[in-house]
């Protein structure tokens, strides 16, 4: 088992015990963990090549980076908007 998975299979489990037992309320709470994790791994999968591209950008070696300015973008678009949205679930 993965490390990360393991907090979403806590929360499926939570989930089907809360269904079994018509708690709709912890059935709601579960639906809203499991969204800001998979929000904050979205977060997560989209920095990852963001990073090797601004490093390549900034290693003084001439190069433009690792992928192209559209696809940069549209990394950081989606992991801005997984964050503002998580950051905004949590506080709200």
């Amino acid at each position: 088992m993965h490390a990360v998975d393991v907090p979403v299979l806590h929360l499926q489990a939570s989930l089907k015990e809360a269904r079994k037992q018509h708690d709709r309320a912890a059935e709601l709470r579960a639906k809203a963990q499991m969204l800001n994790i998979w929000l904050d791994m979205t977060k997560t999968v989209c920095d990852i090549p963001l990073a090797v591209h601004y490093g390549a950008m900034t290693s003084d070696r001439g190069y433009r980076g690792a992928l192209d300015k559209r696809l940069a973008a549209t990394f950081g678009l989606i992991g801005s908007v997984a964050q503002l949205y998580s950051r905004f679930r949590k506080n709200a």
